[in-house]
């Protein structure tokens, strides 16, 4: 008999609390493993709580109701984020208090590069690491067949008090994965959410500050005719619009950004007018030029612009070299084209210090006082685990404080994470709060105050979306 699947997406980040996103890692294991035969069910806590604002007993109600009724066999939560490693460990902990014999699996990338360390957790039965459809699917079949799960690719788990790292699973072909299906939520959810589509895994640029190139393998392309049937069916069956297209890997020569504005021709009446992708600083020719006037007649309306810091010096350490000319040449081109460009910003990477950064606030305020961005985000500095500031913070000049996972938050420094050795902490505070006030300046924008949202009703609707039980 099949096992019955319960995947869990976790609350909102307190940081982030009117951020309701749409879980696609857990949504896409989801939907493979419902193709292959297997009774799943996914609950976005993100509909109802947000993480240490939500008071704990209403999180248990709705987690033990959604336990009760569908009786689930297999618990997942996804962990997505560092910051909410430990809101995913008291998920699972409350499943154990619930039915101690549900088996539990994590995965994301936190887990993923800090598996014996989750694994040796009490309430973590196993650890997926990497791309997860294929070794879920695997996993869960060794169970039903009694076979011993070290021969699974991809996992990491306690046995007899010691860690069993199988070996890694190699990046799965992204042609063989279903589309998402968005019938695994409840339909109100699916339109009060953020949808952002991908057309890549993997990361061509392998930025010191990041681990996506780590987490997902090479670089490989999903079917371009898939996104263009979210954002189709979105619209019709859903009143919905997808926000963007959150993907780090685009440039503007690429085959994939030629074959992305061909399939978003066909569904322009589906895209809300601030329809956004990411693309990072790049040199420009005329040819680029070209594809950015059929990028904006194709219907994306904003650049989520990957410009991170003015400083040659910090960028270089990010794995970044370009000159700062280059940046106001792509800004004016993007304006030049009418696109809102939000600009994605960072401070306190290594490299920095306090003269770099007061130079850089300089730049970037001058960027918008040219009108050359609309909009800016910017972050401190962390060096989050699979990336290379974590794997050798001295090579770095970089000490990291402590491994209290709760604080590794780009939008705070309530406790500082790490210590740039050029860079006192005090004077990175000082500047990460005249950074704010000067965005909040130009944009009239504050970042979002804590909320506490209204919990779920006395029968939460995510239950109307769950298979049915079967006999136990």
């Amino acid at each position: 008999m099949k096992q019955r699947i319960l995947l869990i997406q976790p609350p909102r980040l307190a940081s982030q609390p009117n951020r309701m996103v749409f879980p696609r890692g857990l949504a896409q294991i989801g939907s493979f493993l419902r193709a292959n035969g297997w009774p799943v069910a996914v609950l976005p806590l993100s509909y109802a709580a947000v993480a240490d604002v939500t008071p704990p007993a209403v999180i248990r109600s709705i987690i033990e109701s959604v336990l009760t009724e569908f009786k689930p066999d297999v618990v997942g939560v996804g962990c997505p984020y560092t910051i909410g490693y430990h809101t995913s460990i008291e998920i699972l902990r409350l499943v154990k208090a619930f039915r101690e014999d549900i088996v539990t699996v994590i995965g994301g990338p936190h887990v993923t590069f800090t598996d014996a360390e989750t694994a040796a957790d009490p309430a973590v039965d196993c650890v997926v690491r990497g791309e997860g459809e294929w070794t879920m699917a695997e996993w869960l079949a060794a169970r039903e067949a009694g076979r011993d799960p070290a021969g699974v690719r991809g996992l990491t788990f306690r046995r007899d008090g010691a860690t069993v790292r199988t070996s890694p699973r190699p990046p799965g072909d992204l042609t063989a994965l279903p589309p998402v299906d968005f019938g695994l939520f409840p339909a109100e959810f699916i339109q009060r959410c953020q949808v952002y589509g991908m057309i890549h895994r993997g990361c061509r640029y392998r930025c010191a500050f990041c681990a996506e190139a780590a987490f997902w393998g090479r670089e490989r392309s999903l079917p371009m005719e898939r996104l263009v049937g979210e954002i189709a069916g979105l619209a019709d069956r859903y009143s919905a619009r997808m926000m963007g297209i959150e993907d780090s890997s685009q440039w503007l020569a690429s085959p994939e950004l030629a074959r992305l504005i061909r399939g978003l021709r066909g569904v322009r009446q589906c895209l809300p007018p601030a329809f956004f992708m990411n693309l990072t600083v790049e040199p420009l020719d005329a040819a680029k030029r070209e594809t950015l006037a059929a990028l904006r007649q194709a219907g994306v309306g904003t650049i989520w612009l990957g410009i991170e810091n003015s400083s040659e010096k910090v960028l270089a350490a990010m794995g970044k070299k370009r000159p700062w000319s280059r940046t106001i040449a792509m800004c004016r081109a993007l304006r030049d084209h009418d696109f809102m460009i939000k600009a994605e910003w960072m401070i306190g990477h290594p490299g920095d210090d306090p003269v770099e950064a007061a130079d850089a606030l300089t730049k970037l305020d001058g960027l918008f006082r040219d009108d050359l961005i609309t909009s800016a985000d910017f972050g401190v500095f962390v060096p989050l685990p699979g990336t290379r500031p974590w794997k050798d913070p001295a090579a770095f000049g970089l000490e990291i404080l402590h491994r209290d996972y709760r604080y590794y938050n780009e939008f705070s420094i309530t406790r500082p994470v790490c210590r740039l050795r050029d860079f006192p902490v005090g004077q990175l505070a000082e500047i990460a709060r005249r950074t704010e006030q000067m965005i909040t300046r130009h944009t009239g924008m504050l970042r979002p105050a804590r909320v506490i949202t209204a919990p779920f009703g006395a029968r939460p609707a995510i239950l109307d979306t769950l298979p049915e039980p079967s006999a136990h």
